[in-house]
Parts: C-alpha cells; sequence; structure tokens
C-alpha cells in the first residue's frame, strides 16, 4: 500500500539458530549461517513492480492469498513485476489485467513484463494458480 517492495529488519551473516544475532539476544536476521540460506522467506520477499512505464497509483500484496493487485497510470512502454516463484509454484493467474496490454513471463527470471502500448489507467490482479 506504501509502493515499497518490502522492509528487511537485519541481515546478519553470522546468525545461527542457536546465538541468534549474536547482538542484545536477538534473533532477526533473514539468514541463518546454520542452514545456509533465507528465514521467513515468505515474509520479506513478495512481489512488486520495480520498474513501472509511468506513474505508480496503488500496489497491494495479500500474504494470505498471494493475491497482488499493480494499478498505475500508464504511458507507453513496459511494466516490470518481480513474481517470487515461491509465492506462485503452479504458475499464476493473470486473468484479471486491463485491455491493451500484453504480458509477458519469465518463470527463470521470476519476472512478469507489462507491456502497454498505450497511456492511461491500467491494472493487473496475480493470484496463484491452483
Amino acid at each position: 500500500a506504501s509502493l515499497l517492495h518490502s522492509t528487511i529488519w537485519n541481515y546478519s551473516a553470522s546468525n545461527t539458530h542457536e546465538g541468534g544475532d549474536s547482538w542484545n539476544t536477538e534473533d532477526l536476521s533473514i539468514y541463518s549461517s546454520t542452514t545456509g540460506e533465507g528465514r521467513a522467506v515468505h515474509g520479506f520477499s513478495r512481489p512488486y513492480a520495480p520498474a513501472v512505464s509511468g506513474t505508480p497509483l496503488e500496489m497491494r500484496f495479500d500474504a494470505k492469498t498471494g493475491f497482488f493487485e499493480l494499478v498505475w497510470d500508464a504511458v507507453p512502454g513496459e511494466t516490470e513485476v518481480y513474481v517470487p516463484a515461491h509465492w506462485y509454484p503452479r504458475g499464476m493467474d493473470t486473468s484479471e489485467i486491463s485491455s491493451g496490454l500484453h504480458v509477458r513471463e519469465d518463470r527463470d527470471a521470476q519476472r512478469m513484463y507489462v507491456e502497454s502500448g498505450v497511456s492511461g489507467t491500467m491494472r493487473i490482479r496475480l493470484c496463484p494458480r491452483v
């Protein structure tokens, strides 16, 4: 709702499950050297639009349903949306998009590219494919 992709509290390369962040008895790091991977990835990695062809008006994500919506005042060009595979393991339903938009998915890069040839208010809605 604030047009931000996420907020990351802490990244501590030395974080372990046993010792936490080694600061103030906290254990808030998004990484754990115990397992060598991210922690609570669903909490901080979510869909967002890093590049919008026009002016973003609304961007929201519902972590309970995987529903993502982007509304923007488009100018002709390409908008890029980061679509993390862990939220859409079977792909995404892109049936709710404004007319005049062309969608291209790159699942390997976890990106969706939305091409607009016209100006005006555009909307895309994504949800996990079941």
